[in-house]
């Protein structure tokens, strides 16, 4: 992400938030009365606006004082107040039709009256199932653009090289997909005839009969025929070796359909 693009970001999300501070008094009485409810002792020292620092990177050094106060103070609550501020923090965000990224936002205004909104306009979560898989979550505002979602994607490619550090891609491409049709093809064919995966001898070898496999390549290959033998045996190399790559690839001996 653009540091032009970050100042975009937060320049918009602070015209949203002061706009409403001082036209909706219901978003102002909301947010004022939170601030009376929590009684942070380190408003004593409020802490400013974002726009007031002369630098990107004074906004990082004040969002990590923020981020100390804030779980200070939280710390400082019984697990039970803890809780209900949370609650109180999410009430307010659905009332004023705020996405769960100004959370820390709200929460630091509050305790700290520090303001530095959301350099998203997404929310990204990363969480996990039932089954314990992990899964990273956008979700966007109702205004949520492309561009805001290809500003954030640096941010979420991170989240998710953490979620998974050793994840590779699958390579897909024509000939992989015309390779796994004619593994199934093989498969299939031989399950219609009762025949396993592999056929091995008493030596443990791989037991396959050319003339089997001619004729399996007629019905894998429609534009096959048994003119041309010398291209037929070559479809049989190239047939065998696609099954041998499916058979080291699944680790299965005899694969299912």
């Amino acid at each position: 992400m653009k540091k032009s693009d970050t100042y975009r970001n937060l320049f918009k999300n602070s015209f949203i938030f002061l706009d409403s501070l001082y036209t909706n008094k219901k978003f102002s009485d909301s947010i004022t009365g939170l601030v009376d409810k929590w009684k942070s002792e380190h408003l004593k020292k409020p802490m400013g606006w974002f726009f007031d620092s002369d630098s990107y990177d004074e906004v990082k050094r004040k969002n990590a004082i923020a981020y100390s106060k804030r779980t200070a103070f939280i710390n400082s609550l019984s697990a039970q107040k803890a809780i209900a501020l949370s609650n109180d923090i999410d009430e307010f965000l659905d009332k004023n039709d705020l996405g769960q990224e100004w959370f820390n936002t709200i929460t630091d205004f509050i305790i700290s009256w520090w303001f530095s909104p959301p350099i998203y306009n997404l929310y990204i979560k990363a969480e996990k199932n039932k089954k314990e898989k992990r899964r990273l979550v956008l979700t966007l505002n109702p205004d949520t653009s492309v561009d805001d979602i290809a500003e954030a994607w640096f941010w979420i490619k991170k989240q998710q090289k953490k979620l998974w550090p050793n994840f590779k891609r699958q390579n897909f491409s024509k000939a992989s997909m015309n390779n796994l049709s004619i593994a199934l093809k093989d498969i299939e064919i031989r399950a219609t005839k009762g025949i396993v995966y592999d056929t091995r001898g008493e030596d443990g070898k791989i037991q396959d009969d050319s003339a089997i496999d001619l004729d399996r390549v007629g019905q894998i290959w429609e534009s096959a025929t048994n003119d041309d033998e010398a291209r037929d045996r070559k479809r049989v190399n190239e047939l065998r070796t696609i099954r041998k790559r499916f058979r080291e690839k699944y680790k299965m001996t005899n694969p299912p359909l």
